[in-house]
Formats: structure tokens, sequence, C-alpha cells
């Protein structure tokens, strides 16, 4: 599992490009950001948020949102591309290698980028459990 010493506030970011996995349905994308607050060991705080926007070329897609108890899931779809911009942020560790693969295995994207954050360098370490 990749860590961050001293870490508080995991923060994982992917690209996703040419991903064969469909994220025209507004189900698979429900589905999915459900799916990763599991996979993370995280309880959700209400349901996903999604909009689906129409924009020139190839911007049209679902930008979807789920709060966790312990911040937020994010992604952004783009439907003509395949690409996926995902935001994972959490104030509890989790396991990162976990998630990528979830990711990887269910997106199936061609190519993919990550960065790993840390987080909450100026939260005031007494609030934490």
């Amino acid at each position: 599992m990749e860590t961050l010493d001293g870490n508080f506030g995991p923060h994982l970011l992917a690209e996703l490009r040419g991903c064969q996995w469909d994220a025209t349905q507004e189900r698979n994308v429900r589905w999915f950001l459900e799916s990763i607050v599991d996979v993370i060991g995280m309880k959700a705080i209400g349901k996903v948020h999604m909009d689906k926007y129409h924009g020139d070329k190839a911007w049209h897609g679902y930008s979807a949102t789920i709060h966790i108890q312990t911040s937020h899931v994010t992604a952004h779809f783009f439907d003509e591309t395949g690409f996926v911009f995902l935001d994972i942020f959490s104030c509890r560790p989790f396991d990162v290698d976990h998630a990528r693969d979830h990711i990887v295995r269910v997106l199936q994207p061609n190519a993919h980028a990550w960065q790993l954050l840390q987080r909450g360098a100026l939260f005031p370490p007494e609030v934490v459990e």
C-alpha cells in the first residue's frame, strides 16, 4: 500500500485516457462513484450528485461528486474521448494501490497518470482521531 509519511489527508488525482468503460449511462457513473467509496472503505454522505453537460467538440459527458464522511470523490467523464479526471480526497488514510487497481480494472484506460498529494498540513492535529 502506498502511503505518505506523516500523512493526513491523502488526495489521489487521476487522468485516464481512452477508457473502454461506458460512461455515457447515468447509472454507470453513479455505480462507479459508489464503488470507489466502498473500495476505499469510506462512508457516503448522501447520494451521487451529477450533471450532464454538452459543449463544443468532445466536451460532452458527466461531472459527478459523492461526499464521503471524510471528504469527497469527484469525476469528470468525457463521452467521446473516453477521458476521465478523477479526484479522491479523504481525511482518513485509504489503500491508494487498491483504489488505483479498481479504477484501472473498471475503466480500462489505454493510458493513465497519477498524483498522490498530502493534504491537511495546516489542519490542527488535535482534532484527528
